[in-house]
């Protein structure tokens, strides 16, 4: 992270070693994101098959917001 709300190589910005001086926004790539999980995971079968892998991968004893409720009914 470069700043609260600036993605980017922060080696890059800090110590000048590393080329990679690509930054994104923190709004930005939220927003890009979120968007592709609406867009994406709204499907009905791909939210089964998330579902299906995200349970099992949770460790024993985490609590579960409600939207991860859905999984289970």
């Amino acid at each position: 992270m470069i700043s609260k709300d600036l993605l980017g190589c922060a080696t890059s910005r800090n110590k000048g070693t590393c080329d990679n001086r690509l930054n994104i926004r923190r709004d930005a790539l939220e927003a890009s994101v979120l968007g592709g999980l609406r867009t994406h995971l709204m499907d009905p079968e791909l939210f089964k098959e998330f579902c299906d892998e995200f349970m099992p991968a949770r460790p024993f004893g985490e609590p579960v917001a409600d939207q991860w409720a859905l999984c289970v009914a």
